[in-house]
C-alpha cells in the first residue's frame, strides 16, 4: 500500500467518524428532547430548555413555566396553554393554530412567522413581543396587551382585538381587514402602509398615530379618537368617521370621498390637497382648519 492509499483510507476513517458522532449527536438529542418533553408535562416546568421542532399538538399545557424555552418550528397546534409563562420564549416558525392560549405570559417572545390562526389570546400579555409576518387570521385578542409589540406584516384579518392595548405598537405594513378594534387603545401606533379596509374601529384611541398611505376604505370609525394621528395619502373612501376627533390631524393628500363626517371635529387639521368629493359634513367643526387645493364635497 503506498502513500496515496493511506492517505485515503485515513480520509475515509475520519470521514466515517463524524458521521458516526453526528448520528449518535442526533439520536442523543432527540432523547434529551423526548425526556423534556415528558418532564414538561410532569412538572410542569421547564425553563430555558430546548424544544426545537417538538410535537405537542393538543397537549395539556395549561400553567406551565416555559419562560426562555425555544420552540422554534415546534407543532403546538390546538395545544391548551391557558396561563402559561412563555416571556423570553423563542416561538419563531411555531405552529399555534386553535391553541388556547387565555390570560397567558409572551412578554418579549420572539414570535416570527408564527401560526397563530383562530387561536385564542384573549387578555395573553404580548408586550414587547415580535410578530412578525406571524399569521394571526381569525385570532381572539380580546383585552390582550400589544403595548410596544412589532408585527410589522402580520395578517390579522377578521381577528378581534376589542378593547386590547396596541399602544406605541407597530402594525407597518400589516393586513387587518375586517378585523374588529373597537375601543382599542393605539396611542402613537405605526400603522403605515397597512390594510384597514373594513376594519372597526369605533370609540378607538388613535391620537398621535401614524398612518400613512394605509387603506381604511368603508372602515368605521365613529368617535374615535384621531387627534393628531398623522394620515398623509391614507385612503379613507366611504370611511365612517361620525363624532371623530380630528383635531391637529395631518390629512395631507389623504382620499376621504363619499365619507361621513357628521359632526366631527376637523379644527385646526391639515387638509392640503385632500379630497371630500361626496362627502357628508353636516355640523363638522372646522375652526382653524387649513384647506390647500381641497376638494370640497360640492
Amino acid at each position: 500500500m503506498d502513500t496515496r492509499d493511506i492517505r485515503a483510507l485515513l480520509i475515509i476513517v475520519i470521514f466515517l467518524s463524524f458521521v458516526g458522532v453526528g448520528t449518535r449527536s442526533l439520536l442523543l438529542s432527540k432523547t434529551e428532547r423526548a425526556e423534556r418533553i415528558s418532564r414538561l408535562l410532569e412538572t410542569r416546568s421547564c425553563v430555558g430548555c430546548d424544544l426545537d421542532g417538538a410535537d405537542l399538538r393538543n397537549a395539556d399545557l395549561t400553567g406551565v413555566n416555559l419562560q426562555g424555552a425555544t420552540l422554534r418550528d415546534a407543532n403546538l397546534s390546538g395545544a391548551d396553554l391557558s396561563l402559561a409563562n412563555l416571556s423570553d420564549a423563542i416561538l419563531n416558525r411555531t405552529s399555534l393554530d386553535n391553541a388556547n392560549l387565555t390570560g397567558t405570559d409572551l412578554r418579549k417572545a420572539l414570535m416570527n412567522e408564527s401560526l397563530l390562526n383562530n387561536a385564542i389570546l384573549v387578555g395573553a400579555n404580548l408586550t414587547g413581543a415580535y410578530l412578525g409576518d406571524a399569521q394571526l387570521t381569525n385570532a381572539d385578542l380580546t383585552s390582550a396587551n400589544l403595548k410596544s409589540a412589532n408585527a410589522t406584516r402580520a395578517v390579522m384579518s377578521e381577528a378581534v382585538l376589542l378593547e386590547a392595548n396596541l399602544t406605541d405598537a407597530n402594525l407597518s405594513d400589516s393586513f387587518l381587514s375586517n378585523a374588529d378594534l373597537r375601543e382599542t387603545s393605539l396611542r402613537r401606533a405605526s400603522i403605515s402602509d397597512a390594510n384597514l379596509r373594513g376594519v372597526k374601529l369605533d370609540k378607538a384611541v388613535m391620537s398621535e398615530a401614524t398612518l400613512t398611505r394605509s387603506d381604511l376604505t368603508k372602515a368605521t370609525l365613529k368617535e374615535a379618537n384621531l387627534s393628531e394621528a398623522i394620515l398623509r395619502s391614507a385612503v379613507l373612501d366611504s370611511t365612517n368617521l361620525e363624532m371623530a376627533d380630528l383635531r391637529f390631524a395631518n390629512l395631507t393628500g389623504a382620499s376621504l370621498k363619499e365619507a361621513n363626517l357628521t359632526g366631527a371635529n376637523v379644527s385646526s387639521a391639515m387638509l392640503r390637497s385632500t379630497s371630500l368629493l361626496d362627502a357628508k359634513m353636516d355640523d363638522v367643526v372646522m375652526q382653524r382648519t387649513r384647506l390647500c387645493n381641497t376638494t370640497m364635497p360640492d
